[in-house]
């Protein structure tokens, strides 16, 4: 995991760039909770949501994925919509 908050990185550059945050597979190990939680606070920061894209390109534990991949794509549901207004 990197130490670049989207929020920083915002800041520093504006919408100059389109940033691609890597959702960290190491969160998967702490359960469906601390999924929703990091989504959420990933959508705070994008808001209103232009310039991201949010991807996952690591290897994740097969036992994990479906509880993750279902906590990731049902808060995306919930808070998602463009324009992200959390």
């Amino acid at each position: 995991m990197g130490d670049l908050t989207l929020k920083e990185a915002r800041g520093a550059w504006g919408d100059r760039f389109i940033v691609w945050v890597n959702f960290p597979e190491t969160l998967f190990h702490h359960g469906a909770h601390a999924v929703k939680d990091y989504t959420v606070q990933l959508l705070r920061e994008a808001a209103p949501g232009d310039n991201v894209i949010i991807g996952m390109t690591e290897d994740a534990p097969s036992n994990l994925l479906e509880e993750a991949f279902t906590a990731i794509v049902e808060t995306i549901e919930k808070y998602g919509k463009y324009p992200i207004k959390l």
